[in-house]
């Protein structure tokens, strides 16, 4: 490795190198009885017939962002990590919810649910610290308070037990755009409508209603009947009083599910 580093073209080198290793792990993972030899004659193979082993290689430009997850970060070392998301439920929960709270099982004769519970979480504990390990210079843990739909969140057990002398914290509010005016708005003194009937506001409620409920059979025979029944059924869509039909179906499904209970018993 350290003969390949020294040469002036070390990472055209390594990418082939990368595309060796997965084109055998491939055949490897078809054929569990591959031998030396029988890959051998497969790259002569390929050689006669002038084909590359179909391996796709992500190339990378200097100075640009390397994203990967942490179980194939194992190995590989940078000069800034950053590690996004570092809450209770995405490290550290069994269940994917947050749950800083432990139930003491022990004590409730559930050992089993306890060591199973714990041994998971320390198969995340050793993922989290080769993540944080991958690091040279700066590791820059994130996590919001908040979830995308305003839910409080907590950060991860993980990031507590990094000892203190290593962390520096940083918190920084940010409030969605729009917000301080709505704030504003809500908290200022709001001026009295006129409890007088505007025809030209309820003229344009109707029309939007109508815009998009559109037209049925149904609500064109309401209308015809009775269009005052036309407006309040099929476009303000009050709630209607359940007619003799819609009463006597479940009442005998209801008898029939009574009658099957009872054969079965």
């Amino acid at each position: 490795m350290e003969k390949i580093l020294k040469e002036y073209n070390s990472l055209s080198i390594l990418e082939k190198l990368h595309v060796l290793y997965e084109d055998i792990k491939e055949l490897q993972r078809k054929n569990h009885l591959l031998s030396l030899q029988q890959y051998l004659e497969y790259l002569a193979l390929l050689e006669e017939h002038t084909i590359a082993p179909h391996i796709k290689v992500t190339k990378r430009k200097a100075g640009s962002v390397f994203i990967t997850t942490a179980h194939k970060a194992k190995g590989l070392e940078f000069e800034y990590v950053f590690i996004p998301k570092t809450t209770d439920s995405y490290w550290g929960s069994t269940r994917g919810q947050s749950s800083l709270i432990h139930i003491p099982w022990k004590y409730l004769s559930r050992t089993e649910l306890t060591q199973e519970k714990e041994e998971t979480i320390e198969e995340e504990r050793r993922l989290f610290y080769v993540a944080i390990t991958r690091a040279k210079k700066q590791l820059l843990i994130t996590y919001s308070s908040q979830n995308e739909e305003g839910k409080e969140q907590l950060p991860s057990r993980f990031v507590f037990e990094i000892p203190q002398e290593y962390i520096h914290t940083s918190s920084q509010i940010e409030l969605p755009s729009g917000t301080e005016q709505r704030i504003i708005s809500r908290l200022s003194p709001q001026k009295q409508k006129p409890d007088s009937f505007n025809k030209d506001e309820m003229q344009m409620y109707i029309r939007s209603l109508f815009i998009h409920n559109g037209i049925s059979v149904s609500a064109l025979n309401n209308f015809i009947t009775c269009p005052w029944r036309y407006v309040f059924r099929n476009l303000i869509r009050l709630p209607d009083v359940r007619g003799y039909y819609l009463l006597l179906g479940p009442a005998v499904h209801e008898k029939i599910r009574d009658y099957i209970s009872q054969k079965k018993k």
